[in-house]
């Protein structure tokens, strides 16, 4: 029997957590299922958005202490280690996830909630990281998530106290962005999933336009071909005489000297204003963070191939010599200049 259910809904995909009887509480099995759930998901291309929420009056009421009590200090090690790698795999989800709160979120049940891209709660939701009543620490990842959402001193007393809080104490904290009555929960939870669809939609099929307007007759067709769909479901072809986007960067100086690449990753909507508070703060986000594990691992295969294949190298120093057709470096601080410390007269 698996305890996490897979439903879709034309686009959206809801995964239930079905243990009703242990009020959801996550043991070995319950991790494996849902790991297993969310690699389903992904692999499904006509699933878009995500709804993650919990069967009966839980969302999941923290780890099954039934079964941890008895846990060797190896076996616990382990149980930590894998739920850590499940939860970090929903945090960094390549699809958003939302996570409608149903009832109790408590220890790992908040933890998983805040793995979340967006939470939202019903009024009979109750959020908390008790486990300091326990002798013990939250263990997956709530000491660093809970402080990243509500700050570090609504963490602290949350963490410290054990304190269990409603749904609406949660949403001043910015724990959750809405409280809803519980008949309305999932109908509001399909609105904004059907909206983020929609939404990605219709922006994706300008997005494809304006990328094929910057390519070559052949290329153009190639990405034309992909206007109505979510960009990240395909990789545009690379176009060397496209048009090239402008920003600020840090290794102006150094490309002048040796041969450099850029990666470059979505981590906020699109048409914000570069050096700006909106810039910083969707900077915090999971979709931010998603975005920059993205580049890591793109700098990160960069690299084993140059180790690997070192003809490589030599070929991106031919293609920068023959680019600066004997160009050379000059660097525009003049010689002798030197910044004056601040405060000093003279």
């Amino acid at each position: 029997m698996a305890f996490v259910d897979l439903e879709q809904r034309g686009s959206i995909g809801i995964l239930t957590m079905n243990r009703p009887e242990a009020l959801n509480a996550l043991n070995d099995q319950v991790l494996r299922d849902l790991d297993a759930a969310l690699d389903a998901v992904e692999a499904n291309d006509e699933i878009l958005v995500v709804i993650l929420t919990g069967a009966g009056r839980s969302f999941v009421a923290g780890a099954d202490i039934g079964q941890m009590k008895d846990f060797t200090s190896v076996q616990a090690k382990k149980f930590g280690a894998y739920g850590n790698s499940v939860f970090l795999k929903l945090e960094n989800f390549p699809k958003p996830v939302i996570a409608a709160v149903n009832g109790f979120a408590l220890g790992g049940g908040c933890e998983l909630a805040m793995s979340c891209d967006i939470r939202l709660a019903s009024e009979k939701a109750k959020f908390g990281q008790p486990e300091v009543g326990l002798g013990i620490t939250p263990g997956f990842g709530g000491t660093q998530r809970l402080a990243r959402i509500v700050g570090v001193s609504n963490a602290m007393e949350l963490i410290l106290t054990a304190k269990v809080i409603k749904a609406e104490e949660a949403k001043e904290m910015g724990l959750v962005s809405h409280v809803y009555p519980a008949e309305e929960l999932m109908d509001k939870a399909m609105e904004l999933a059907q909206a983020i669809h929609d939404s990605v939609g219709e922006s994706c099929y300008e997005s494809i336009e304006k990328v094929a307007k910057t390519c070559d007759k052949e290329t153009k067709k190639e990405v034309l071909a992909h206007r109505g769909e979510a960009m990240y479901r395909f990789v545009a072809p690379f176009d060397p005489v496209g048009i090239m986007s402008f920003g600020s960067t840090d290794v102006g100086d150094v490309s002048w000297n040796c041969p450099t690449a850029q990666a470059y990753v979505a981590t906020w909507a699109a048409g914000t204003p570069g050096h700006s508070w909106q810039v910083v703060s969707q900077g915090k986000s999971g979709l931010a963070h998603k975005g920059l594990i993205y580049a890591a691992k793109a700098m990160a295969g960069a690299a084993v191939d140059l180790i690997e294949d070192p003809e490589i190298i030599k070929e991106a120093w031919a293609e920068m010599e023959e680019t600066l057709e004997g160009d050379t470096y000059h660097c525009p601080i003049p010689d002798g200049c030197r910044p004056r410390a601040i405060g000093m007269t003279k």
